[in-house]
């Protein structure tokens, strides 16, 4: 199975990413590798942002850190400071996870390690273009729970 996730992974980054449905048939195959290869804590902001992807609410620990992030963060912006003053690594966190450059980075080298090509391979804009797709999803769910 693994082979053939690869073989058709390898064929849509060849092509390129034009809709919102290769971004998350990508991360579904990319979430299936990561499980057959037992490689999810390797990859945590990656298997976060796949998960992220396939489901509506999340929960799980890596979820927790980045919504506590968010939290301590918030407090303080509450508190009328400025995002600059953050507390240094609060800051850095806050910035590569809005960014999404860890889940870049991650994507990259799990892609890499699968002899995969990585995102920006066809086209110079393509993360910038795959994130556009991809938050193009998670704008259409609801906010908060209507139970």
């Amino acid at each position: 199975m693994t082979p053939d996730i690869i073989r058709k992974l390898t064929e849509l980054l060849t092509k390129g990413i034009e809709t919102e449905a290769q971004v998350v048939y990508l991360l579904v195959g990319v979430r299936k590798l990561l499980e057959q290869q037992q490689a999810k804590k390797e990859y945590e902001y990656l298997t976060f942002h796949c998960d992220w992807a396939l489901h509506a609410k999340l929960d799980g620990k890596m979820a927790q850190k980045v919504l506590a992030s968010f939290d301590a963060a918030n407090v303080r912006l509450r508190a009328k400071l400025k995002l600059q003053d953050l507390p240094r690594k609060l800051k850095g966190d806050i910035d590569q996870i809005s960014k999404m450059t860890l889940f870049e980075r991650e994507m990259d080298r799990f892609l890499e390690a699968n002899g995969v090509p990585t995102i920006g391979t066809i086209r110079d804009e393509g993360w910038a273009h795959f994130i556009h797709l991809y938050s193009e999803g998670h704008r259409r769910l609801p906010v908060g729970d209507d139970d």
